[in-house]
């Protein structure tokens, strides 16, 4: 359970690279700029998750849910819960019954920077040979740091009429793959009591403040 709450962990530091863009084929710049653009307009959103991890002895499959208003977000699944106010970030890793508290870590990606980070620090192309459904869009992303990331390539499917990601493939060099899906999204407005930790909510949890 240990080492699938980790996992999890893992999950919520890299859920970012599903909207990673960067700045080489203009074509796909051009999708990303609608994308990134349509994100603004949005007062907050939430939605589904489906994650599948593979790899050597891993097989497994998460479901949960994501939350995004400004520099606040989210996470919920069944081990581990991740919550942000924009300056303090507590992870609940529920098997081990502690919540960890530390501050905003300006150099982590986070789900407020999604839409973003396609102006730095990756390269992209535009993938034409893999199968998709006729609205879609095949955007690989490389690291342009490949000795300091975990991952080699983001593969992200953008849905050409919507201008969602609906599902993004990340390649890790260890031989990893996480493939994550994303539902159902809503943009309807978010309470900022969404992104307040309530200790309530977990009774039995050690809390270890890290900051």
């Amino acid at each position: 359970m240990i080492r699938k709450s980790f996992l999890l962990l893992n999950w919520c530091l890299v859920l970012s690279t599903l909207f990673l863009f960067a700045q080489n084929d203009p074509t796909a710049k051009q999708l990303l700029d609608k994308v990134s653009q349509k994100y603004k307009t949005y007062p907050s959103m939430e939605a589904d998750f489906v994650l599948t991890i593979t790899g050597e002895g891993i097989n497994e499959t998460q479901t949960g849910k994501v939350y995004i208003k400004g520099d606040k977000y989210k996470f919920t699944s069944k081990d581990l819960d991740r919550i942000c106010d924009g300056k303090t970030v507590w992870t609940c890793l529920k098997p081990q019954k502690e919540v960890q508290i530390n501050v905003v870590d300006k150099n982590e990606i986070t789900p407020n920077q999604l839409f973003t980070l396609y102006t730095k620090n990756y390269s992209y192309v535009s993938n034409t040979e893999l199968k998709r459904p006729a609205n879609q869009a095949i955007i690989d992303l490389m690291p342009n740091d490949k000795k300091n990331t975990s991952y080699f390539r983001v593969r992200l499917y953008i849905d050409k009429t919507t201008s969602q990601i609906v599902k993004a493939m990340l390649f890790e060099k260890s031989g990893a793959k996480y493939i994550y899906e994303l539902k159902n999204v809503k943009t309807n407005t978010l309470k900022d009591a969404t992104f307040v930790f309530n200790k309530a909510n977990y009774p039995q949890a050690e809390v270890v403040d890290l900051r």
